[in-house]
Parts: C-alpha cells; sequence; structure tokens
C-alpha cells in the first residue's frame, strides 16, 4: 500500500490499533510484576502502537497533549539518569550508599562504576513500564476525534467483562489469570482486588458521560443503559473486598452526577432528548428511584453477605495494621535516600535492609503500598519536583474544563470525565500501588490525554454567558 493510500486510511488506521491496543492492555496488563509474562504481550502491542502512531500523526497533534507528553518522558529521562554509571568519589556520596560502599572495602577491591539505582535491573524495567503510557498518550493524540464515543464505549465494554469474570472467579473459583493474586476474590483482569476496584469506580463517570454524551446515535438507548450498567457496578465494587474501593465508589458516584447535572439545567451539552427527559417530572422521579435502587442494592449486598468490602471495613485487619506500622519505617527511608533516591523499582531490595525484626516471615513487601511515598523513596527529589508540576497543571487544567460553557463539546464532556479518573486513581495510589499495572497507567494517561484535549476544545466554546433578564418595555407616551 501507497504511502498517500495509507494517510488516507490514516483515522481508520489509528482507531482500529488503539482498539487492539485496549484490548491487549485490558486482558494482559492485569499485573504490576515484572515476572508476569503477559508483561511482554502488553509492551509489544506498546511499541507497535506507538511506532504508527508517530508516523501517522503531526506535530500537531502531539502539540495537544504536549504537558502530560512531556511529563511522562521527563519520569523516563529521570530513569535513565538514575541507570547511568557514576564515578567512584561521586557514588560514594550520595546517600544512603555507606553500606554497599563497605562491600568493596571488605573484599578489598577498588569501588567500581555504579549507577545511582540500587537495583539496575528493576530500573530498566521500569523504563520499560512507561511504554504503555507513552503508547496510550500518543496513540489519543492521533484518534479521530469524531469516534472518540467509540472509544469510550470500548473502555465500558471492556471493564464489564472484567466485572463479569470477577463473578465467575468468585462462584467457580477458576479463572484467574495471574499465579500470585488474590484467590477467592473478584479480581478480573487483575491480580489485585484492589487494582480491579479502582478501575470499576474510575469508570462510573464515563457512564455518565456515555448517557449524555453530544450525539444523537442511540440517545433514547444510553440512558436507561448507562443507569443499568452503574446498577451492576455498585455490587461489583462491594463483592471485590476492597476497602479503598468502598470510598473510591462514593468518589465514582458523586462524580458522575457533577458529569450529568449540568443537562438538569436544560441548557447545552447533552441532547435534547436527554435534557428534556432529566429536566421533566418523569427524569427527576427516575433519578430518585435509581438512588433508591442503589440503595436497595447495597443493602441487600450486606445481608446476603456478599459485601466483602463492607464487612472487611469493620473488621479488624492485621494487615492494614502491619501497613501503618511500617509507615514510620518508609518515612526514614525516604529520608535515608533523598534528594537522588534509590533508583526506580528499587524498593523490594533496599527494604530488606530496613526490615523491622518483628516483620520477618514468609510473605514479603514488595511496594509500600503507598504509592506516593514509594516514588519519594524511589526518585527522591526530582520525582517529587515532577509530582508537584503535575499537580499544579492537573488542578489548573480541571478548573478550566469545568467552568461552565456556551456548548459543552464532546471533548469537554470527555476531559471533566478523565479529571475525575485521574482524581480516583491518584486516591487509590495513596493507599496501594494501582498505576504501576499496565492496564490502569493506560487509563490514568487516557485521562490526562483527555484532559490536555479538553483545554483547547474550552477556548473554542467560550465562557457561558448569562441569560439577560427579561425586561418590559414601557410604551412611549406622545407629547
Amino acid at each position: 500500500m501507497s504511502s498517500q493510500k495509507i494517510m488516507k486510511y490514516s483515522d481508520s488506521i489509528v482507531a482500529v490499533l488503539f482498539a487492539i491496543f485496549l484490548i491487549c492492555a485490558f486482558c494482559f496488563g492485569g499485573s504490576s510484576r515484572p515476572d508476569a509474562g503477559t508483561q511482554i504481550i502488553v509492551r509489544l502491542a506498546s511499541v507497535i502502537m506507538l511506532a504508527v502512531a508517530l508516523f501517522l500523526s503531526s506535530g500537531r497533534d502531539l502539540a495537544r497533549v504536549k504537558f502530560p507528553l512531556l511529563f511522562l518522558g521527563s519520569l523516563t529521562a529521570l530513569m535513565i539518569i538514575q541507570s547511568i554509571p557514576l564515578p567512584p568519589f561521586i557514588w560514594t556520596a550520595l546517600p544512603g550508599r555507606e553500606l554497599f560502599a563497605s562491600g568493596a572495602s571488605i573484599l578489598g577491591v577498588e569501588q567500581p562504576w555504579r549507577p545511582i539505582s540500587l537495583a539496575p535491573d528493576a530500573t530498566l524495567n521500569s523504563i520499560l513500564s512507561t511504554l504503555p503510557g507513552f503508547a496510550a498518550l500518543v496513540g489519543l493524540a492521533s484518534f479521530p476525534k469524531a469516534r472518540m464515543s467509540w472509544l469510550l464505549a470500548l473502555v465500558i465494554g471492556l471493564t464489564m467483562v472484567s466485572a463479569t469474570m470477577g463473578v465467575l472467579q468468585i462462584s467457580s473459583g477458576e479463572l484467574y489469570l495471574f499465579d500470585i493474586t488474590n484467590r477467592g476474590s473478584s479480581v478480573g483482569f487483575f491480580a489485585n482486588r484492589n487494582h480491579h476496584a479502582a478501575l470499576l469506580t474510575a469508570v462510573l463517570p464515563a457512564l455518565a458521560a456515555l448517557a449524555i454524551y453530544p450525539s444523537d446515535r442511540l440517545v433514547q438507548l444510553r440512558l436507561p443503559l448507562a443507569c443499568a450498567l452503574a446498577l451492576f457496578l455498585v455490587p461489583m465494587v462491594l463483592i471485590t473486598g476492597s476497602r479503598a474501593g468502598l470510598l473510591l465508589l462514593l468518589v465514582g458516584l458523586a462524580g458522575a452526577m457533577m458529569l450529568v447535572r449540568p443537562a438538569w439545567r436544560t441548557r447545552n451539552g447533552a441532547p435534547a432528548a436527554v435534557q428534556s427527559f432529566l429536566a421533566s417530572r418523569l427524569g427527576k422521579a427516575s433519578t430518585f428511584g435509581f438512588a433508591i435502587v442503589l440503595i436497595a442494592i447495597v443493602v441487600t449486598s450486606i445481608v446476603l453477605s456478599r459485601a466483602l468490602a463492607i464487612q472487611r471495613l469493620f473488621a479488624q485487619d492485621v494487615e492494614a495494621d502491619t501497613r501503618l506500622r511500617l509507615f514510620g519505617v518508609l518515612v526514614d527511608m525516604t529520608k535515608n535516600y533523598f534528594p537522588v533516591g534509590s533508583g526506580f523499582g528499587s524498593f523490594p531490595v533496599v527494604f530488606k535492609i530496613v526490615e523491622p525484626d518483628w516483620y520477618l516471615g514468609p510473605s514479603y513487601f514488595n511496594h509500600a503500598h503507598n504509592d506516593i511515598l514509594e516514588v519519594l523513596i524511589e526518585g527522591g527529589g526530582a520525582s517529587l519536583a515532577l509530582g508537584l508540576g503535575f499537580l499544579i497543571w492537573a488542578i489548573r487544567a480541571s478548573i478550566r474544563i469545568w467552568r461552565p460553557v456556551r456548548q459543552l463539546e464532546g471533548a469537554i464532556l470527555l476531559g471533566r470525565m478523565g479529571s475525575l479518573q485521574v482524581l480516583m486513581l491518584v486516591l487509590a495510589s495513596i493507599a496501594d500501588y494501582p498505576l504501576r499495572t499496565p492496564l490502569n497507567q493506560v487509563l490514568f494517561v487516557i485521562g490526562c490525554g483527555l484532559m490536555a484535549l479538553a483545554s483547547e476544545a474550552v477556548k473554542r466554546a467560550g465562557p457561558e454567558r448569562p441569560e439577560a433578564p427579561n425586561r418590559r418595555v414601557s410604551p412611549r407616551v406622545a407629547g
């Protein structure tokens, strides 16, 4: 096929390839472990997606997602810098290297050149783990804007497959994709129930966006379908047994209501059919009915002893108590390796150095279960600066895209949805490490990309103009 024909069908090529990439990310990207065999499938799909998207995209496409791309690139550059060997007189002066430096003295050999990372192979794996993020971001920038609703529907559909898979896992005890996993729990495509719960709750705003997406296609079907899927997802979150998921469920439902709220005002945004329905008495009654059914589902789940997340919320949890006791150790590790960090991916190695005697046992602490703190341990001051820079951008972008506009385009609606998903995954990272799985990483990066695209759409739409009050015109008096 000639280059002209390829460019002619570039939109279709990118759309199909991005859909295949998403399917691979969902089906094979549920584990963060470097030894998971499915990692190579996701990374291979990422390389193909990235190569094709870069070939077919223009500089203007990439400029629209420049900040998320810059942030991800800077994070990868930091990992590469951590992998560069340093001369001994520099390396030995770095904080937290005393124990390692003493090894050469004991053996009576010269200090070798060593990188900042105390686990170079793990840092190399961390570099490769950014491939799905780059592929998702560049692919989204090149994705045809007229087919964004297809992308929304695909993410929702794949999430529903994961939720259904979780039900089958609990009922049959089979269908687990990974050897090291939370057996007996609903994990779907994941190895960890908390990561599965993060995905299920993050899709709730996507259902709201599907219901009011500004398109006339299937407009009469989308609202009841979105409500039905939301009612299906709520008990699916409860049976995961994730307490963090229970809290994220409340955030997700509140975020979904925030997205739908403008349609109640019967102004811009949602299709006229959706606006008129929501603004009608029947629509308002249906909203209360939805809330009642939602509460009934939660209560029924508790009565039938299927709401594992609620049961675990009030039960004594040795695991949570252990993590709380280890928090002080993690803070000391952050101080010990600051400002250069121990190297991305090195946490399991450096934790063994300071592991308390009371924690010694057959299990091991592979992550800090507080990804923000773990990133500070591994990345030091540079990761702190990158995190603050991202936070500032995310807050400014969110404020911009949530302001009322004259016309709520699909890009703005998806940007608002993306901001909610980014918020929820960041909150989930406080108690776990969901973004270290390729699947949730892709969802997070897509959310960031949608926020960037929405910022541009806001400029086109312009701010909402207040309606002028009705004025009574006095009759002119003949003089």
